[in-house]
């Protein structure tokens, strides 16, 4: 089993080692003592996976890495300063670890990944929702789906809608925009004309691009833009252009005129049918 260079004082033992000839290789500098009953072979290791490991051996059976270290092996956060793990027996007491005990954690919730010992990342999000603004919980909902780390079903129960995921905090700063000015609700993520749009609405034949100045400023990607639009022009397609500092009442009202205008009215309806 990948253990990133360690190994523990029992799985030592349980290869026949003597507790006396354990000690004297750590007085020799063969086993670096990372955690009672954790050691490095050699040399200490310095990467995070390896630090996250050892604290999961430390920990004992049934220890997993969680909380942001998980969220972090699965590369959605940064690695924090000390390992978090959950125990599901009484609480232990690890230097340089911050073991949380649950007695609620499934075994369906927990995986390994890279060969640690992990929460999954539906349970990991839920972990740290308390940490976490509403706006850097809706991001990394939406980033987890992107990646396939939670599926389609977790995403909506975390966020109470089956939309396509958005891709950034400028789309998920549209869609509050979107509910507090009560505007119609787009569709995300459609394909016009072979490309990807941040938001249609399809009857009104109206697109919404989001364009945040640090990707769409540069003259190649600005041209790129100017050029889909006037193909989508010729295909009947109205585009509107936002950036984060347009998301206010004024063009809440202007977007809402643009897509009522295109509504194609209902017909009037016809005389009612004659007795016979």
């Amino acid at each position: 089993m990948e253990q990133y260079g360690h190994i523990t004082r029992d799985q030592l033992l349980a290869l026949g080692i003597a507790p006396g000839t354990i000690c004297s290789w750590i007085a020799a500098g063969h086993l670096v003592p990372v955690h009672r009953g954790v050691y490095a072979i050699a040399y200490p290791r310095i990467e995070p996976i390896a630090r996250a490991m050892a604290a999961v051996l430390a920990c004992g059976p049934g220890a997993v890495l969680s909380h942001d270290s998980a969220l972090a092996l699965w590369e959605l956060r940064r690695w924090p300063d000390e390992p978090e793990v959950i125990i599901s027996r009484d609480r232990v007491r690890r230097p340089g670890i911050i073991a949380h005990r649950s007695r609620t954690l499934a075994s369906a919730e927990t995986t390994r990944q890279l060969g640690v010992p992990v929460t999954r990342v539906a349970r990991a999000i839920d972990d740290i929702r308390p940490r976490l603004t509403e706006r850097q919980y809706v991001r990394l909902v939406n980033t987890a789906r992107l990646e396939r780390l939670i599926s389609g079903d977790e995403a909506a129960e975390r966020l109470g809608h089956r939309r396509n995921p958005t891709r950034s905090g400028l789309e998920d700063d549209f869609q509050r925009w979107i509910t507090r000015h009560r505007l119609p609700q787009p569709l995300t993520g459609e394909l016009v004309n072979g490309h990807e749009v941040d938001a249609l609405y399809p009857a009104e034949k109206v697109i919404v691009e989001l364009d945040h100045p640090a990707t769409h400023s540069d003259p190649i990607t600005f041209r790129d833009d100017r050029r889909r639009d006037r193909t989508n022009r010729e295909d009947g397609y109205e585009t509107v252009r936002l950036t984060g500092a347009d998301l206010n009442d004024e063009e809440a009202e202007r977007l809402e005129r643009l897509v009522l205008s295109r509504r194609t009215p209902s017909p009037p309806p016809g005389p009612d049918p004659q007795p016979c």
